[in-house]
Formats: C-alpha cells, sequence, structure tokens
C-alpha cells in the first residue's frame, strides 16, 4: 500500500486490478440437476437422459463439478459469450476411467451449431482415450488441420490452460507446463462449449474460468 499526497492531504493509493473476469463457474452454486437451462448453458446435440449434470463429488476443485455419464454419445452444451479478439481460458478436466472416451472444452464461433468440429471453432482442448486404453492431451486450432497430441498417465487431473492472441498465438498448457503453441486464427469466439462423447467410462470438468487478456 503506498501512501501519496493530493492538495496536501495524505490518501491512498488505489488496488491494482486483475484483468477482467468474462465468466468463471465451479459449479458451487448449480443444483445437482442437468446442466441445461443452468447459468445459460443449453443442451444443443445429445439425448436428454444422457446430459452433463452437475454432480457432488470432490474429485476436481470443491465439491461440485460438471459430470459426463458413460454411454453418452455426441452430448454437446454450449453458453453464447462475446470473446474479446486476446483471452486466457482455464478449466479443469478429469477422466474417470479406462476406455474409449473423449470429453472436449473448446471456444466456438458464429458458425458452430452442432457437433462439427470442421466448422466454426477457434480452438479444442480433448481430454482423450482410444479402446485400448491409451490417454492423450489433443489441441487443436482453425479446423483439424493443425493439430498436437501428448500422452498423458492414466487417471490424472488435466488443470488446462489456453492464451489466445490475436495476431500472434494460441498457447495450450497443462498442469502449470506449456505443451504446444500454433498461430492464431482470425476467428472470433462466441460461445463456450463442454462436449462429450463416451462409451463405457465418465468424465468431469470443473473450475472454469475466461479473462480478457
Amino acid at each position: 500500500m503506498i501512501n501519496f499526497l493530493t492538495n496536501g492531504v495524505v490518501g491512498i493509493a488505489p488496488k491494482a486490478t486483475g484483468p477482467a473476469v468474462l465468466y468463471s463457474q465451479n459449479f458451487e452454486g448449480l443444483p445437482l440437476l442437468d446442466l441445461d437451462g443452468q447459468d445459460g448453458w443449453s443442451r444443443v446435440e445429445g439425448a436428454p437422459e444422457k446430459p452433463f449434470t452437475v454432480d457432488a463429488n470432490a474429485q476436481l476443485e470443491g465439491a461440485k463439478n460438471a459430470l459426463i455419464g458413460p454411454g453418452s454419445s455426441l452430448t454437446l452444451y454450449r453458453r453464447l459469450l462475446a470473446f474479446p479478439p486476446s483471452y486466457d481460458a482455464e478449466f479443469m478436466l478429469f477422466k474417470e476411467a479406462e476406455g474409449e472416451f473423449d470429453m472436449n472444452m473448446l471456444v466456438g464461433c458464429g458458425a458452430f451449431l452442432t457437433d462439427n468440429h470442421n466448422v466454426g471453432f477457434d480452438w479444442i482442448v480433448q481430454h482423450i482415450s482410444d479402446m485400448f486404453g491409451a490417454m492423450n492431451m489433443r489441441f487443436v486450432v482453425n479446423g483439424w488441420g493443425t493439430e498436437a497430441l501428448i500422452p498423458i498417465p492414466p487417471g490424472a487431473t488435466m488443470t488446462c490452460r489456453v492464451e489466445r492472441r490475436q495476431g500472434a498465438l494460441t498457447s495450450f498448457y497443462v498442469n502449470g507446463g506449456l505443451q504446444w503453441t500454433a498461430t492464431t486464427s482470425a476467428l472470433l469466439g462466441t460461445r463456450i462449449v463442454l462436449d462429450g462423447n463416451t462409451s463405457n467410462t465418465s468424465g468431469r470438468a470443473d473450475a472454469i474460468r475466461i479473462t480478457a487478456a
């Protein structure tokens, strides 16, 4: 805290402010129900009996998170959000057990309406495993033509950070370590999306926070 003088009067310097928070959700204040209709989220694709739900579970941060259960084929939820050209996105992803599964967090753009990842998205982070149990994080920008794949240990919680800088790079971090960078596209996000495609296992997402850069 720094004192300063104004017309001979000692005052208190204003506190420095951090980056503007565009969206933040840790699911703690939401009821244990389908995420559809809560906090601006809506189901775009997927059967009603296989939803993303707010679940009481301390696996990630706090006592609640968003759960996608087994057998959820192409379940997609979105929340509209106007993104600036440069921003930081943070979130946590967790895969329950071995088995074929993918769970995605992505920022979509104007053309992104359903589960067609070839149309109108800015970036995707996938927590993915194949039928043999091999687990990876996949980072994608500008359509499926630009991507990277890194192996991860089974049962690990992935704390992810995406730094998007217009006219520069999109950088992907996992558990504090830089994993990949790619040239940022000219697309601007208009929605944040949770997307799950599971067979015999489940996944969770938590601690979503989007800040202006």
